[in-house]
């Protein structure tokens, strides 16, 4: 809804229901892939909005390991995941771990460079 714009309110009525089994992803070719990360107690709440996942751990501190299904090469989770900083990290799998930290290098670079 924050997307919309001159939202208004009508008597029509939203009668059809779908179920997430029905929905097929965008790409239908994009693999998915089952993720687990470990986080910090500070992003349990946005990893639950965000990800749509589930927490399969807690620990006394607050952090815990969060585990979610998502299209391999869609932009949201991953935006996501980077915007977490150093409050998340990723368990498995290896590809993802380390496309992150490609994706941080290549940050890294970005700004050590001065580019433009």
């Amino acid at each position: 809804m924050v997307r919309m714009d001159k939202l208004q309110a009508t008597d029509r009525k939203f009668i059809k229901a779908h179920k997430l089994s029905d929905i097929k992803w965008k790409d239908s070719s994009d693999r998915t892939v089952h993720i687990r990360l470990y986080g910090k107690a500070a992003i349990k709440a946005k990893c639950r909005e965000y990800l749509n996942g589930r927490i399969t751990q807690e620990f006394e501190n607050g952090d815990f390991d969060f585990s979610f299904s998502a299209p391999e090469h869609e932009t949201f989770w991953y935006g996501v995941i980077l915007s977490f900083g150093n409050k998340a990290r990723i368990i498995e799998p290896p590809e993802i771990k380390e496309r992150i930290l490609k994706t941080c290098k290549e940050i890294q670079m970005e700004y050590e460079s001065g580019g433009q």
